[in-house]
């Protein structure tokens, strides 16, 4: 498994976090700082480091790169569901028997929505 030194750390939790908010629609409209901000990206990008390289930048792999993304993702999805309950557009509640939040559309009590986004690979 390859392993790759970030060099620009900002500009690489930039492009990671719009690759993420993109795998949902290519045309997102919204602020992504108001749904996970740069310096929160930096701090998933360095949970999720193998370490560091000689010159002290961030080392990952691939398999690191793709456990960051799919956070990132789900914190874009989680902001995005909250959002919208906050705004009424959505209802939520928690539920015991699977230990998560559950949304569902306000006006269609019927139709559940997944508090966890899948990826694009299922």
């Amino acid at each position: 498994m390859e392993t790759y030194s970030i060099i620009d750390l900002e500009g690489y939790a930039r492009s990671v976090r719009e690759a993420a908010a993109k795998s949902f629609t290519e045309t997102y409209s919204e602020n992504l700082d108001e749904f996970i901000s740069v310096e929160q990206v930096i701090g998933l990008i360095e949970e999720n480091s193998v370490g560091r390289d000689e010159e002290n930048n961030y080392l990952i792999t691939e398999e690191n790169f793709g456990e960051l993304f799919e956070k990132i993702r789900n914190r874009l999805y989680s902001m995005g569901l909250s959002r919208l309950a906050a705004k009424g557009l959505v209802e939520c509640a928690w539920d015991d028997e699977t230990n998560e939040m559950i949304f569902w559309l306000s006006d269609a009590g019927a139709t559940h929505i997944s508090n966890r986004p899948s990826s694009k690979n299922e």
